[in-house]
């Protein structure tokens, strides 16, 4: 029906940034309006290999992980083709070396959740997710070891997909079964009454948004933002918490997840008191979406709108800002954007607070 095609349309021009939850005065949550809509609009119409390849990211570069550089020369060989025939561009590059590399250099492994706890004080479970894994490992064991300096003991979960690309697509059947899977593997782990953190926002923040549409009053585990954690654990250890190794204050800037900001608008402060506690400046810059909005601005179609939505808010203000290495910011899709764009790589928070914070 024209109906059908024109809603479709026009629910295309959605970024996923989920503003519209914290602006609406009854919280309208289009995204998942969204899908909803998606499923039912495919129930009738042939699926592109696009909708495939995003609604099966998170499966697709755990197997290129496995061999990184082979994969991105592989992408860059028939990038032109991938544009013409899938419709997708400036994907990312997969990290090289490769997490698991990094483990191993690091001697870090990956916990085993059959494993017996011989005590279960001051530790943690961090949990991976595809964005940081595959394509910034360095971000994994940077806040890896930041919470070793702090004093805990860190569980690194081994990985799964969270679904996230199968709920943005519509394939809510698919998305349920990841859905319940993940509620019985976090859930075994949960019963350890142990903090679990993600590094992601829009991973993380799924498992609070998006979960209990499937699971209801049965979901049976919680998982933190780092920085929810951390003032929390500020608060209690302000007395004995490890104090910088610069002696001088340095100032940082940070650029927040659109998606984190819409679910967490008290995010940014967060970030400010634990960058205060020590000893560092953290200048909040108020924007809006960088226009990446995870695959949003990978799709060749929204190139342009990409470009101009980041363009709007983000481009003058970092380039007036001249130390590029204090610009701070905590999306995976903002690095990226800031990076097609601007140029460099902007830092997530841990990799400032990883090196500021002494050995205890």
């Amino acid at each position: 029906p024209e109906f059908y095609q024109e809603t479709h349309a026009a629910l295309q021009g959605c970024l996923g940034c989920k503003a519209c939850v914290s602006s609406c005065p009854v919280s309208v949550n289009i995204p998942k309006f969204k899908a909803k809509f998606l499923q039912s609009f495919y129930k009738q119409q042939k699926r592109s290999m696009q909708d495939y390849l995003i609604a099966n990211m998170e499966e697709i570069i755990q197997i290129q992980s496995k061999l990184p550089r082979f994969f991105n020369l592989i992408n860059s060989v028939f990038e032109p083709l991938i544009q013409r025939l899938i419709k997708l561009q400036d994907l990312p590059k997969l990290a090289a070396p490769s997490l698991t590399q990094l483990l191993k250099k690091h001697k870090i492994k990956i916990y085993n959740p059959k494993k017996v706890l011989d005590q279960q004080d001051n530790i943690i479970c961090l949990l991976q997710d595809s964005f940081t894994s595959f394509y910034e490992p360095n971000i994994v064991i940077a806040t890896y070891k930041l919470f070793e300096k702090l004093g805990m003991r860190v569980l690194l979960l081994p990985y799964k997909t969270s679904g996230k690309g199968k709920h943005l697509t519509g394939y809510l059947d698919e998305f349920a079964k990841v859905v319940h899977r993940n509620n019985q593997f976090y859930g075994k782990i949960n019963k350890h009454k142990l903090p679990m953190l993600g590094i992601e926002p829009s991973i993380t923040l799924s498992y609070r948004d998006e979960y209990p549409d499937v699971l209801k009053d049965k979901q049976k585990f919680n998982v933190q933002l780092i920085q929810e954690f951390l003032s929390k654990h500020i608060e209690k250890h302000n007395n004995n918490l490890p104090l910088p190794s610069k002696a001088n204050s340095q100032t940082y800037y940070l650029f927040t997840h659109c998606h984190e900001t819409a679910l967490l608008p008290t995010s940014p402060v967060i970030w400010q008191k634990i960058f205060t506690a020590f000893g560092q400046k953290l200048e909040i810059i108020n924007t809006g979406c960088c226009g990446m909005a995870g695959s949003y601005g990978h799709i060749t179609k929204n190139t342009k709108n990409s470009c101009e939505l980041y363009n709007l808010g983000w481009k003058d203000t970092i380039h007036h800002i001249k130390n590029k290495q204090h610009i701070l910011a905590t999306g995976f899709s903002c690095r990226s954007q800031i990076k097609r764009i601007s140029g460099f790589v902007a830092k997530h928070p841990v990799e400032v607070l990883v090196e500021i914070v002494v050995l205890p």
